[in-house]
């Protein structure tokens, strides 16, 4: 070979490979922060009527990559027809359009740069935002399948880059999982046993950023142990739902990982990426003048108010080229993604909407919300660091911290000295989150992947009694804060207090089944303890304890509603009336099966319902094998148990010895002054109106609709209520 051509060659490799270990120019001049909205399908109750009460109307409508328009079906659609353009809009609504896009689609467009963002060294954010029940939960974590989201897709993408370093590259990787709820830091990979829970805070380090201390930061090496802590963190948000009265629509949740890519001879590039699945926003905008639900409702809507501020001083401020001073520090949330919104960080948002011409109101306010994103302007710069410099000023700053406790150490090495106690606790505080900032940014990573299997073994395990004793003194003073705020005693709590306590008077109100199925699922609790003595069936008996869960959430987030301290007739409860009845087969199921995996209150000899079909086992306590027979029975004769609520409430309460036939009248005489009430108010051409939120344009004929639906689910309930009492009765006679 000719020597021109060889050192030609050799220059051309060269520059490739120094084209490699730089960011990409594209990357660096692109916008910052990218817009983009996804339209999903048509929900199961949305298309059989249960939740729109009639014709499923769609009010979107989409015909090029970047742009859409809302309709407003009430008028001339053409003429009322709202037009939007943002950097991507995908359709998900319906499989034959052009533009459909899947669950691959996001992740080749969205994903992919994600990417390939981290490991050029750049902070990614993608955050999802929307009302409740918009798509954001499966657009970031998804199912199964095909039908995986951005994160588990994400995860596996960075294994797969990682796979393809050149030889003498090496990577590390972090990652934390965190619920905001009420203003209040929850860490999900917290191993559920270990018995004491610390209080997060959100603080700024002047080396690392924004930082919270004490957060799990599980060293990982693959990306199943990624995907490992996701199931276990998504399981720990259920559990922690049914115990606070929240779901997913309820909180925020974070997922955090960081990756740490080193190459010979070249800076470290180090990354943060997080995944971000948003509170459902109508929460922001419901807040009545009269301040239904102020304990729990101010500080939902805090963080999303604080971020709509954030986002609007910062879109001011790019108009103006003023320094902006947004009120980053007012919330958890935007604290925490204050960097992702106006630092370095490439970020995404996704918003999230509904077709349905129900949900306009909503949907269009979450346009509105994501064009004034689309205004905020940042710029992200490449993290290439010298992680040696990085421990040495970790190291720096513990030793400066151990020192200032020493020298207020008595000689004799007692107490500290010229100090009070909380100011003792919080030096000596700031003493372990600095070694652990240390640790996780030194150089000891065996140790870490270590530390992290402790961890996972502590999750797993089961807890010992002590650990027991202290859950269940925490799950008795959690009741205990509930129960602070007693609800009116109305018919519609009834309908779901299947899970009603199995030993003394049932509970009244909105703990009527948290406690219940929070005993049952929690770890250590009766289905725990069966799934120890039984690990033949451990299977099986973990994916009944996975349905159960999202039973039991379900009815929870039915009940929360519904707690809400609204009139009968106020359009929430309407929306709430309306699927009453197809939750009445999930409740009933639940419940019966919670009765079935029992509890230590039941008496071993406790019967099934009589109707009980001959073989299906004993009336013992069931084992597992039993426990799975008992649950095939239960789906077999589900349109005999399916007739109501009420009557699955009397089996209990007679297994149980709870029955009572007082509140069964108290609420047939509260159905029959609510029904003669509605019945009246048609008769006079009168429809049911929400107490200031009703809009004067809304077409007469969808408030009678309205109106007409809560009859006839009243109706109904009533009608149910009236048939337990006989029941109970006739039940009472033959004693």
């Amino acid at each position: 070979m000719p020597l021109a051509l060889t050192k030609l060659q050799s220059a051309v490799s060269k520059v490739n490979q120094a084209n490699a270990l730089k960011a990409p120019a594209a990357l660096e001049d692109s916008p910052t922060i990218k817009v983009c909205v996804r339209v999903r399908p048509f929900i199961k109750e949305e298309v059989e009527g249960q939740r729109s009460g009639g014709e499923c109307k769609l009010c979107i409508d989409m015909q090029t990559e970047t742009g859409l328009r809302i309709l407003n079906m009430e008028g001339d659609a053409e003429d009322d027809a709202r037009a939007f353009e943002f950097d991507r809009c995908y359709w998900s609504h319906s499989r034959d359009h052009p533009l459909f896009a899947t669950q691959e689609t996001l992740q080749k467009e969205l994903g992919e740069t994600m990417l390939e963002h981290a490991m050029n060294g750049f902070n990614n954010c993608i955050f999802a935002y929307g009302q409740t029940g918009s798509g954001k939960s499966y657009s970031v974590l998804g199912g199964k399948g095909e039908e995986r989201g951005l994160l588990p897709r994400v995860v596996e993408g960075l294994f797969d880059h990682f796979a393809k370093l050149p030889e003498g590259a090496t990577y590390k990787t972090l990652v934390a999982f965190m619920e905001i709820y009420n203003e209040q830091i929850r860490d999900l990979l917290a191993p559920a046993n270990d018995s004491e829970t610390k209080k997060l805070e959100v603080k700024q380090h002047p080396v690392l950023g924004t930082i919270v201390p004490g957060l799990t930061e599980a060293a990982v090496a693959s990306s199943p142990e990624v995907l490992a802590l996701v199931d276990y963190g998504s399981a720990m948000r259920h559990v922690s739902a049914t115990a606070m009265n929240a779901t997913s629509s309820r909180s925020h949740c974070i997922f955090t990982f960081k990756t740490n890519l080193t190459e010979p001879e070249q800076p470290s590039k180090v990354s943060q990426t997080h995944l971000v699945d948003l509170a459902g926003s109508e929460r922001a905008g419901r807040t009545k003048a009269t301040g239904d639900r102020l304990k729990e409702g101010a500080a939902i809507n805090q963080s999303l108010s604080t971020l709509a501020r954030v986002i609007s001083e910062l879109a001011k401020s790019a108009k103006s080229k003023k320094k902006p001073n947004p009120p980053f520090r007012e919330s958890k949330l935007t604290y925490i993604l204050k960097e992702s919104l106006c630092g370095n960080s490439k970020t995404v948002m996704m918003a999230a909407i509904s077709p349905n011409f129900l949900d306009y109101d909503e949907t269009l306010s979450t346009l509105k919300f994501a064009q004034s994103v689309k205004q905020v302007q940042t710029k992200a710069v490449q993290n290439a660091v010298n992680m040696s410099s990085v421990e040495a000023q970790l190291r720096a700053e513990l030793n400066a911290l151990k020192a200032q406790l020493q020298s207020f150490q008595d000689q004799s090495g007692g107490s500290p000295a010229g100090m009070s106690e909380e100011e003792s606790v919080y030096l000596k505080r700031r003493v372990e989150e600095q070694e652990q900032l240390c640790a996780l940014h030194g150089t000891d990573w065996p140790g870490l992947l270590a530390l992290e299997q402790s961890r996972m073994q502590r999750r797993t395990a089961m807890p010992s009694a002590q650990d027991l004793a202290k859950l269940q003194a925490m799950e008795e003073r959690s009741g205990d804060e509930e129960n602070d705020d007693e609800d009116d005693d109305t018919f519609t709590c009834s309908l779901l207090e299947l899970g009603r306590s199995q030993e003394g008077n049932p509970p009244e109100g909105r703990s009527s089944l948290r406690a219940p199925i929070r005993s049952q699922l929690q770890i250590g609790g009766p289905l725990a303890r069966e799934l120890s003595a039984n690990g033949d069936q451990r299977g099986k008996a973990e994916q009944l304890k996975r349905q159960l869960t999202e039973l039991s959430a379900v009815a929870v987030e039915c009940e929360e509603v519904l707690n809400e301290d609204q009139d009968v007739d106020s359009e929430m409860s309407l929306k709430v009336l309306v699927v009453i009845d197809p939750l009445d087969d999930k409740t009933l199921e639940a419940g019966l099966v919670v009765q079935a995996a029992a509890s230590s209150s039941l008496p071993s000899s406790w019967a099934w319902p009589r109707h009980q079909s001959e073989g299906a086992g004993n009336n013992d306590w069931c084992s597992g094998k039993e426990l799975q027979q008992r649950l095939s029975w239960l789906k077999e004769n589900r349109s005999v148990l399916a007739k109501g609520p009420a009557e699955a409430w009397l089996a209990a309460s007679q297994a149980t010895g709870n029955l009572q036939i007082s509140r069964l009248q108290r609420e047939n005489a509260e159905l029959e002054r609510k029904l003669a009430e509605m019945q009246a108010r048609l008769a006079n051409g009168n429809s049911p109106k929400s107490p200031g939120a009703e809009k004067e344009n809304e077409p007469a004929m969808l408030r009678q609709q309205k109106a007409r639906e809560a009859v006839k689910t009243i109706s109904a309930s009533f009608e149910t209520a009236i048939n337990a009492l006989d029941a109970a009765q006739q039940a009472l006679a033959k004693r």
